[in-house]
């Protein structure tokens, strides 16, 4: 990989990180080094998936680090098939861009057996299944194409509990100001 340095990974904000991402129509060059920073950045972070908009790019683009024991790779305009799909577990769930102070993790719902669909680096269209901790990391990775977050999946008492943490993440990032009245520190990165 050209970049060894990772992405800095974009804080969560619904102006910024709810909105659809658009599918990708070119498979060249340049899809390759996104997957290529995308597990750059993933593994880094030690997360089981990342997707494009946590980095700034808002393409359908995800890659998928689980089992960690295995290469990540990346799942390209995917589409879960809703009605294939079945069965429901509940388990915890956090995110990169929503880092907490805490370590706040939810439960969240998702389906236990995923049927599901995505191109390859390449543009070829895959027809896949997935069950258990695999099915999730897939689902909440193709929410965040779709602009939505896990904490859209949770109640009310829960949402206000993590991004009470994450407001106290985000304000111990802020640099406090020097005599002067300037803010002391450098560039913050997500």
């Amino acid at each position: 990989m050209p970049n060894e340095s990772p992405t800095p990974i974009v804080l969560w904000s619904r102006h910024v990180l709810g909105k659809q991402c658009s599918p990708v129509k070119e498979f060249d060059g340049k899809l390759q080094e996104l997957v290529d920073k995308l597990i750059l950045t993933c593994r880094y972070a030690n997360g089981l998936g990342l997707a494009a908009p946590q980095i700034g790019e808002f393409v359908q683009v995800a890659v998928i680090n689980y089992p960690l024991e295995t290469k990540p790779y990346p799942i390209i305009n995917p589409v879960i098939d809703e009605i294939k799909s079945k069965g429901e577990q509940v388990d915890y769930e956090a995110c990169l861009s929503l880092p907490t102070v805490a370590r706040v993790n939810v439960r969240v719902r998702r389906c236990q057996e995923l049927v599901f669909s995505y191109q390859d680096i390449n543009g070829n269209r895959i027809e896949s299944s997935a069950s258990g901790m695999l099915a999730r990391v897939i689902a909440h990775e193709t929410d965040h194409l779709r602009g939505l977050f896990y904490i859209d999946r949770i109640g009310d008492l829960s949402r206000s509990l993590v991004l009470r943490s994450f407001k106290k993440y985000v304000e111990r990032l802020r640099p406090e100001p020097n005599p002067s009245g300037n803010a002391a520190g450098g560039r913050i990165a997500g």
